[in-house]
């Protein structure tokens, strides 16, 4: 057998002698057709990287302290070297290293017994089945020899693995089968299905054969192959717009890069397992349970903020810039782990021509094409497509994913880390997933798969409604909708409106990834010319009414909840996303935009639409079981929006009101603040504590403003407690959304709100803006990390020093007012990229009149923009695709009620 051995490994020796007692129960097997040395091979193999995970890391740590303690005899680093690999396998020694580290022996007796166990029952199942399947598979009459042998994927109920088995046959060619520890009932159906599928619609797909064997079965080999012509690349991304159509309808989760194989001109799902999902009682509130963008087929998710996931879009062997700690494999007794860049795989995703990686987006229009033909088949079919999938799937057993496998994997290297086997700290890091919004029985089984060594694994029956463990124990999580009811309510929706809507999903999908990678993207903007003729008095109203109708035309509706699409900016990572609840890019934004506008306009048709996403948020908020901090990411945001919208008839919101509070109150008491960002206006505590200033002005007449009150006390205690303790003098930020500009603000509303004057939080105050000052430029403030550019936005640069200011200004001395405000007004009003609130020139219009002066010359530059280019938001968009009221177009008239420029309360 070929391929890594031990004998790469510099500490092969001592794996082997840890080995040594395991070897005879695994490789006696009767009738397996392979050598001894071979089965040895594969053996070692298959143990390297359960070996690696406990015992690499210490190893290394042991032979450093030996080495600076003078312990290794020998006069170089290698002689020191070897001299630790032979001692540290006496009996004597690992006994010691045993007893330094309490849970270490324990640990890999356990995942070593319960590996070899795993292997012992695949190897008696090669034994058993090889023939059989090679006959089935290939039509071969004999299989000569097992020639080789690679265990695959992530190890679930037992450390079970997907395997691939090769093997040459009578004439001496090599075959592969692929083994998969896990009931194939989906396999086969789907199979099915898709026999009925290509006797009846143009678009065909391939898909593997199967053979079930109960628990366990085998699958055919689908490599990677290349298309021979243009025409078979036009043909292959024809048939996966086909497929996201298809896995959209059947509501599949989880076909990446590693399970999507371009097969020439099929692409082909060839782990079947997730091609359905159910719905939790937790989950029916989240809009993007049922959306498209849930199966990774379009390019939409990243992992780490860099890796592309999708089969379209990931990229094999692409040197990142995540840092990965790797053994560098030197024979040296000063030996240190060492920081390497992650190299992405080699996917079996990507389409190949003359050699060459083809670039998807050349053929978005197959893609959409494919997709389109797909669902007015699913549509004009309906009722023979559900019959035809619920014959297939009757009893299937399909894979509920609830939580990304690497944040698993991650728990399960953290949990064999020399400092967590000697602190034994291991029972705690097995839980580091646990949350009191989470599931009690999902967690339960989540903690006693992971102490296994295994991911864990969730499953349902088809048409069933129990979820169920790795061990097949029926848990009480509640479910709204088995595979079942989910696949019927899907198709319940498929109507004319929903194909188009889908298919502007898609387009979206990919508008995004080129915003993402940079590419170029032409946007369209809306043309006001219309508006040019219109008064300067009456234009911004013009505008908004314009505009809002187009918000509302685009809102996207899914089981009586209302949506848009979004962009999701973290750090510089874009993806394609669906608005959420907050006020930054959320619906509670949206909907306080058409509140005021309703209300300015006295428009009762936005007054109303405003009134029904207030009830929609009521209703995601309650069932939500923690609260976010923060005033635009944070539920205090949401709440003061909901507040402000139901203004006129506030008892309504006093029960949720209360029950958010104590909400808050928990995270508030609970959250373990390490660093200075969870202090930010806008996903910190000093944004929660400016909400819950606003509150108590909107409450002030109702009991429950005690309760707001004494939540505010607690939230300005802990602000003045961790604000200087978390601030780092090089890295902390000076703006107002992430930085100490906007905690000092958030200290000054509470004081002028309450009427109290605090040493503490003046001191403060003046503190950061000392240090503000340090930086300060002629041009302003730097962004700190961000190639210290002194910008105007509201996000980080002056216009949110000015609305900082503005709030200070009692607390401070007036010339340091004075000087700061003459940078901050000289540069209102410079051109930028976008008109919005957070980044953009409408920040500078709204911080002209909260300052009195005159806004006039501001609003015609914005204007001219407008009517010259269509509406700029952030991120290079336009054409209304981004909405939320922080970063799109619905900021351009709420801006004097989200930014806290004038004190309210």
């Amino acid at each position: 057998m070929t391929g890594l051995s031990l004998d790469d490994d510099i500490f092969a020796d001592v794996y082997r002698h840890l080995l040594a007692d395991h070897y005879d129960y695994v490789l006696h097997v009767r009738d397996l057709p392979a050598s001894e040395t071979e089965l040895r091979r594969f053996f070692e193999r298959a143990c390297f990287p359960v070996l690696k995970k406990i015992w690499e890391r210490l190893l290394i740590l042991e032979m450093n302290f030996a080495d600076q303690g003078g312990l290794l005899q020998g006069q170089s680093d290698a002689e020191r070297f070897l001299f630790f690999v032979r001692e540290v396998r006496k009996q004597e020694n690992l006994t010691a290293l045993c007893k330094k580290y309490p849970r270490l022996w324990e640990t890999w007796q356990r995942d070593i017994t319960i590996y070899s166990n795993s292997l012992k029952v695949f190897l008696d199942r090669i034994a058993l089945d090889i023939r059989m399947a090679a006959d089935y598979f290939h039509g071969d009459s004999a299989v000569s020899r097992i020639s080789d042998i690679h265990m695959i994927g992530d190890p679930h109920r037992g450390m079970q693995q997907t395997a691939r088995v090769e093997y040459i046959n009578q004439e001496g060619c090599s075959r592969v089968l692929y083994y998969k520890p896990r009931d194939m009932t989906i396999d086969e159906g789907f199979y099915n299905l898709i026999g009925w599928w290509n006797r009846h619609f143009l678009i065909d797909h391939a898909v593997p054969r199967v053979l079930n064997r109960g628990d366990y079965g085998w699958a055919e080999a689908v490599l990677q192959s290349e298309c021979e012509t243009p025409e078979q690349v036009r043909a292959f991304y024809r048939r996966y717009g086909s497929l996201i159509a298809l896995a959209h309808l059947c509501s599949a989760t989880d076909l990446h890069m590693e399970n999507i194989v371009a097969h020439g001109e099929y692409p082909v799902i060839v782990d079947l397992e997730t091609v359905f999902s159910c719905t939790l009682e937790t989950e029916k509130h989240i809009p993007a349970n049922n959306h498209l963008y849930a199966s990774l087929l379009l390019p939409t998710e990243t992992m780490y903020d860099e890796i592309e996931i999708s089969p379209l879009s990931a990229r094999a062997q692409m040197q990142t810039a995540i840092d990965i700690l790797v053994n560098p494999q030197q024979r040296r007794s000063s030996l240190k782990m060492e920081k390497q860049k992650l190299v992405t795989g080699n996917y079996p995703s990507g389409v190949i021509l003359n050699g060459d990686t083809v670039d998807f987006l050349h053929y978005e229009q197959e893609i959409l094409d494919g997709m389109r033909e797909t669902l007015l088949f699913l549509h004009d079919n309906r009722r023979d497509v559900l019959d035809v999938i619920k014959g297939a799937m009757r009893h299937a057993q399909v894979r509920i994913v609830k939580q990304a496998t690497e944040e698993y994997a991650k728990i399960l290297y953290n949990c064999r880390h020399p400092e967590s086997l000697i602190r034994g700290t291991t029972a705690r890091d097995l839980r580091a997933l646990c949350d009191p919004a989470r599931d009690a029985d999902i967690m339960e089984s989540e903690i006693a798969d992971l102490e296994r060594g295994d991911i864990p694994y969730f499953q349902m029956s088809f048409d069933a409604d129990i979820l169920t463990n790795s061990l097949g124990q029926p848990l009480a999580t509640r479910v709204f909708q088995s595979p079942l009811n989910k696949l019927e309510s899907q198709f319940l929706r498929l109507t004319p409106a929903f194909i188009e809507q889908t298919l502007e999903d898609a387009r979206y999908a990919f508008l995004v990834y080129r915003l993402r990678t940079k590419t170029v993207c032409a946007g369209k903007p809306q043309n006001y010319a219309n508006l040019t003729a219109i008064s300067d008095d009456r234009w911004l109203d013009a505008l908004a009414h314009s505009v809002m109708n187009s918000v509302m035309d685009r809102a996207q509706h899914a089981d009586g909840k209302i949506y848009w699409r979004n962009i999701s900016v973290m750090d510089d990572t874009i993806r394609a996303d669906l608005t959420g609840l907050d006020l930054y890019q959320g619906v509670s934004g949206i909907a306080l935009a058409f509140h005021i506008v309703g209300q300015g306009l006295s428009n009762s048709r936005f007054m109303g639409f405003a009134h029904r996403l207030a009830g929609q948020i009521t209703a995601q908020l309650e069932n939500m079981p923690a609260a976010q901090l923060g005033a635009l990411n944070g539920t205090a945001g949401t709440l003061w929006s909901l507040s402000l919208i139901e203004q006129a008839r506030l008892t309504r919101c006093l029960s949720l009101l209360d029950r958010e509070l104590a909400k808050i109150s928990y995270q508030l008491l609970t959250e373990k603040f390490e660093q200075y960002q969870q202090l930010d206006f806008l996903g910190g505590v000093s944004g929660t504590l400016s909400m819950l200033s606003r509150l108590h002005g909107l409450y002030r007449n109702y009991p429950i403003a005690e309760k707001i009150r004494r939540l505010a006390d607690t939230a300005f205690m802990l602000l003045k407690h961790m604000s200087n303790a978390l601030l780092d003098e090089k890295t902390t930020l000076l703006g107002f959304a992430h930085g100490t500009a906007g905690v000092s603000a958030s200290l000054a509303e509470y004081m002028t709100c309450f009427r109290q004057e605090d040493r503490e939080a003046i001191a403060i105050i003046g503190s950061n803006i000392e240090r503000e000052t340090r930086y300060r430029t002629s041009r302003g403030w730097p962004r700190l990390g961000k190639d210290d550019i002194c910008g105007t936005s509201w996000c980080h640069g002056s216009v949110g020093i000015g609305y900082s200011r503005l709030l200070c200004r009692p607390y401070i001395p007036e010339e340091a007012y004075a000087a700061d405000m003459a940078i901050v007004t000289a540069r209102l009003g410079e051109a930028r990229p976008s008109i919005g609130l957070c980044h953009g020139m409408m920040a500078d219009y709204c911080l002209a009149r909260a300052l009195g002066i005159d806004s006039t010359e501001i609003l015609h530059r914005i204007r001219k923009i407008i009517e010259d280019q269509g509406i700029k938001t952030d991120f290079g968009l336009n054409d209304f695709e981004l909405v939320g009221a922080m970063t799109g177009v619905t900021g351009l008239f709420v801006g004097d009620a989200i930014l806290p420029g004038i004190i309210r309360g």
